[in-house]
């Protein structure tokens, strides 16, 4: 006589199960949550390019796209009590930044580290100070210097470096103090915390990407950047009518962009766009397809992605200099790029 014993119970429960339906199907989720470490090499990564940005349709159309600039959602328009009643102009810079958003490092920092700081600064830059003084930054180090080292480190800009090209590739710690000589000698401009909007607007105009807000003993206590600025007028225009009632004008009638645009071909190298943006001294570039057409934009925030070279993380001989750009910013065209986008894109 056979006995069914209480381990074959969950046994047959299951077989009859499999049996009578067929196993329910599951989405992958868009979790990281529980994903594998693992993380491809550089060139594993771009074995499988994503596709071509003028091959992707867009999510929303054009008219879709300018009705949403024209009426923002109801539930982002609601009037701030802080600047409600106030003029603009008025408003003191201090009232903007935080002194949590300020990151500070040493001259003797490496690259590497400061790099990984950079990555996590909330205003996209880290005060540099050296001996002299532990409360002026001797200079600032962005994604701009962080492009401007790179295009050093794959031989494409100031062949007098050569020291720090080999040094880079060869995997040996450079400090920001030996690359001082690469970063942009952008003007540091200190403002006081109660000088008011105007007045920060009009420094901003003259091409300074940021302002260093200090308090009455002249120590920084936060940052003010062009992108800060905008975000500033997009959250809490709806508290100034002067502002307010640009929102629906286009950028013709305002005679914004009527400039020619400078632009990178879809298909170019990376390191073409990076020297563009290089030569000309700007943070970004747009991206176009053979019929001139604007398929996304690329940014030297981008270029976090390619310091693996120069940090070492990925061997010198990887083709960095033969990726196209649009590689960069394929799967990005209708979002800003940020670095964990970035390096979703590159992880397994």
């Amino acid at each position: 006589m056979s006995v069914n014993t209480d381990a074959e119970k969950p046994s047959k429960l299951a077989d009859a199960k499999s049996s009578s339906s067929p196993s329910p199907q599951r989405s992958h989720s868009s979790s990281s949550t529980g994903r594998a470490t693992h993380r491809q090499s550089f060139t594993e990564s771009f074995r499988n390019l994503p596709p071509s940005p003028r091959h992707r349709h867009p999510s929303l159309t054009q008219a879709a796209i300018q009705d949403l600039v024209n009426h923002p959602p109801s539930t982002s328009r609601h009037q701030n009590p802080k600047f409600v009643g106030r003029e603009w102009g008025d408003i003191a810079i201090g009232e903007l930044v935080s002194l949590d958003d300020v990151r500070w490092t040493e001259i003797e920092c490496s690259v590497e580290e400061a790099t990984m700081m950079l990555l996590q600064s909330p205003t996209s830059v880290v005060l540099v100070k050296d001996e002299t003084s532990a409360s002026n930054p001797a200079f600032c180090f962005d994604y701009n210097d962080l492009n401007s080292y790179l295009l050093t480190v794959v031989g494409l800009s100031r062949p007098d470096n050569h020291d720090i090209m080999v040094k880079a590739q060869g995997g040996a710690r450079i400090t920001l103090r030996e690359i001082q000589s690469l970063c942009f000698r952008e003007n540091i401009v200190k403002l006081s915390s109660n000088v008011n909007l105007s007045q920060a607007i009009e420094k901003l105009g003259s091409g300074i990407h940021r302002i260093l807000v200090t308090d009455t003993a002249g120590d920084v206590i936060g940052i003010l950047s062009q992108l800060r600025m905008v975000e500033f007028f997009w959250n809490e225009g709806i508290n100034f009518p002067t502002i307010d009632r640009l929102y629906p004008v286009t950028v013709q009638e305002l005679g914004i962009g009527a400039q020619p645009i400078i632009s990178v071909h879809a298909d170019a190298p990376l390191t073409e766009a990076l020297s563009l943006m290089y030569d000309e001294g700007l943070s970004s570039v747009a991206i176009v397809d053979n019929g001139q057409n604007v398929v996304g934009n690329i940014s030297t925030k981008d270029s976090s992605t390619a310091s693996e070279v120069a940090l070492g993380a990925i061997p010198p001989a990887a083709p960095v200099a033969s990726v196209p750009a649009a590689a960069m910013a394929g799967a990005l065209l209708s979002e800003s790029a940020t670095s964990a986008q970035l390096e979703q894109f590159r992880a397994a």
